[in-house]
């Protein structure tokens, strides 16, 4: 869907795709012994790679930024030393240094796992947002309120200046360690029982802080008979606070050329749509295979994301489209550029845009869409909350409750009440405890504590201005106003952005315009990144080949061959 981990909002199970943007959520896995409690237990926002920072396994009581280590019941500290070895976390651009025998699970994560219930975990990611732009993601999933002061301070070889927070967290003890750099933040986590924190504060954390440093690749040069070149550009974003940086991609010769605005989805993206803790990079692919086909392509990181200036945190679908609006009028203008024949193609939440902007603006001269929202938000995430379910291992019925519980708490956002939203928040946080076996509600905590740390960590999402537009947001209403050429893909296993019902959607808006210039195209072994998938669940898509399935790009460019003249 959106995808912002961009499609997406809180919804179920641990999530990124049609995903938002609430800032940023790390890209984290809670540890697999727990995965069964978390996909009942965990409001995730849906859109982007969104999973909680924090093991589920944490949440055993409030937790308390004054309050000093906590006592643990887990697992005693083991005998054997620990030896450091050199890593590196290339989806996340960074090396630095852990525990041999750790196992590595994704998303820059390694695991102790010395026992089922061991929550002990290292993360060596970053996050293309500013520190101050991270905060209001990280809070709910530390289950804090407001942004802690730091216990200590450092700056490292590196040349990187890090703040150190501690936070309790249940049994647990989150070490965070925040560095920035222009249009970055740099994050060491540690998750620790409380018996064993100091320990291995000393012995890891403080070491992967002190060695992680950024992982800089040369880019290959372009080969001279590539077909294109490419520049830096810099351009008016939606308002006057918002400078947006991108890349524009000129196919060789004088033109004019017909050209296309990519607009992504939901999270803070950079202009190659860069994914956390993946080498994926699917604007740049996109780019690269239309720049060789004689199309140009701009491209461009999100407001307050790498080198675009505005405030990302407190966006909404209406601001994200403005800046692609802006994007599309400023393509049009440049030189070597025909425009008569500039389009604009939106990923995932960035299907929204595209269709506001078509059906307001008579210029656009063709639409592409990949995976894009086309249904109102929340039957969306409805239906993304089932789809990720499934490949989670829940029966139908269970997806069934699950999905009407969500129903109920997005419902209760869209209203006024907010006493009445916490406490249907409440409500159905402790049904969903209640189902849990008693070895996962052992695992999970006191009840009424796990119920308080969901409630904190979650209302803040649920109230948030992005969230608020993604839920009201009806993108069928402006599809069924466009009348110009359109193509949409979608993958059949896609549990962000769901298939069958956005591509029936589409097909219908389309029709209602009396637009008989649409092809909705579904690619059978797609997942939400275009991927070549095997269940397409959320797991798969740091392991998957980080490139496109096959039959994306030529259908692209089949079908742009019948629109625009090269």
């Amino acid at each position: 869907m959106p995808g912002r981990p961009r499609v997406g909002g809180p919804g179920a199970p641990p999530v990124r795709g049609p995903g938002r943007r609430v800032g940023y959520r790390i890209a984290m896995e809670s540890l697999r012994p727990v995965r069964r409690a978390t996909r009942w237990s965990s409001l995730a926002l849906v859109a982007g790679l969104v999973v909680s920072m924090v093991p589920a396994g944490a949440g055993a009581a409030s937790p308390d930024p004054t309050a000093g280590p906590v006592a643990s019941s887990g697992p005693a500290p083991s005998a054997s030393p620990i030896v450091l070895v050199p890593v590196e976390e290339p989806g996340y651009g960074v090396r630095s240094v852990a525990p041999e025998g750790w196992r590595a699970v994704g998303n820059g994560i390694r695991s102790r796992a010395s026992s089922p219930t061991d929550p002990t975990l290292l993360a060596l990611q970053s996050a293309p947002i500013p520190v101050d732009g991270l905060w209001p993601a990280l809070l709910p999933q530390l289950g804090l309120t407001e942004r802690p002061e730091p216990v200590d301070q450092r700056t490292t070889s590196a040349g990187l200046d890090w703040d150190l927070y501690q936070v309790p967290v249940g049994d647990t003890i989150a070490d965070l360690a925040l560095a920035g750099a222009p249009g970055l933040t740099y994050l060491v986590l540690l998750i620790s029982p409380g018996s064993e924190r100091d320990a291995l504060v000393d012995a890891v954390f403080l070491p992967a802080v002190e060695a992680l440093e950024p992982l800089v690749a040369e880019r290959t040069p372009l080969p001279s008979d590539i077909g294109y070149t490419e520049q830096e550009v810099t351009l008016p974003g939606g308002d006057a606070s918002v400078t947006l940086a991108g890349t524009l991609t000129m196919p060789d010769g004088d033109g004019p050329h017909p050209a296309v605005v990519l607009m992504s989805g939901s999270g803070p993206q950079d202009r190659d749509e860069s994914l956390p803790g993946m080498t994926l990079k699917p604007f740049a692919l996109v780019a690269d295979a239309l720049g060789r086909a004689g199309i140009a392509v701009l491209r461009y990181d999100d407001r307050g994301t790498a080198a675009s200036t505005g405030d990302y945190a407190s966006s909404t679908i209406a601001d994200f489209t403005a800046d692609g609006h802006a994007a599309f009028r400023w393509l049009r203008e440049q030189p070597g550029i025909d425009p008569a024949q500039v389009g604009v193609l939106g990923h995932s939440e960035g299907g929204a845009y595209i269709a506001t902007i078509a059906a307001e603006d008579p210029d656009v001269a063709f639409v592409i869409g990949l995976a894009p929202m086309v249904r109102s938000g929340l039957d969306l995430l409805i239906d993304q909350t089932g789809a990720i379910a499934r490949t989670q291992g829940l029966d139908e019925a269970e997806i069934r409750e699950l999905q009407r519980q969500m129903r109920q708490v997005y419902e209760a956002a869209l209203g006024d009440d907010a006493a009445e939203l916490e406490r249907v928040l409440r409500e159905v946080t402790g049904a969903q405890y209640d189902l849990l076996d008693p070895e996962m509600q052992a695992l999970m905590g006191d009840r009424e504590a796990y119920i308080e740390l969901q409630a904190t960590s979650q209302l803040p999402t649920l109230r948030s201005p992005w969230f608020q537009s993604i839920l009201r947001a009806d993108p069928s209403l402006d599809w069924a106003k466009v009348t110009v050429p359109v193509l949409a893909v979608f993958g059949d296993l896609d549990v962000q952005v769901i298939a069958e019902p956005e591509a029936a959607a589409l097909e219908a808006a389309l029709e209602a315009a009396g637009n008989d210039r649409g092809q909705v195209i579904r690619l059978p072994d797609a997942n939400h990144l275009f991927q070549s998938a095997v269940t397409g669940g959320l797991d798969e898509y740091s392991v998957l080949d980080q490139t496109f399935t096959p039959d994306l790009l030529p259908r692209v460019d089949d079908w742009l061959a019948g629109v625009v003249e090269r």
